[in-house]
């Protein structure tokens, strides 16, 4: 069978919570929707109205606030010495989720 190589863009179906909620669409089945205000997303499943799909995971770590990081407490910072499978430098993640 033969090979091809497609170069393409993707884009996702998005718009506000409002305009979700006020049009209440039937996505196609692993169709995103994408909440552009709040930042939140569906999957369809081609049968349910946009109310009644739940949100996906949206990338921050649930169960509660972490007390202290190895014994460090605050905003906390850790080296190749705090975490001996850390191979690269030390890096701060900030706003992981708005990177471009």
């Amino acid at each position: 069978m033969a090979e091809y190589t497609i170069q393409a863009r993707q884009q996702q179906r998005s718009d506000t919570a409002a305009n979700w909620t006020a049009a209440n669409p039937v996505l196609l089945c692993g169709e995103i929707g994408f909440e552009r205000d709040t930042r939140k997303w569906k999957i369809g499943d081609g049968a349910s109205a946009w109310s009644a799909l739940a949100y996906q995971a949206d990338g921050t770590v649930s169960g509660g606030a972490v007390e202290s990081v190895n014994g460090k407490t605050g905003a906390v910072t850790l080296t190749a010495a705090d975490v001996s499978a850390l191979s690269k430098t030390a890096q701060a993640v900030t706003n992981w989720d708005t990177a471009t």
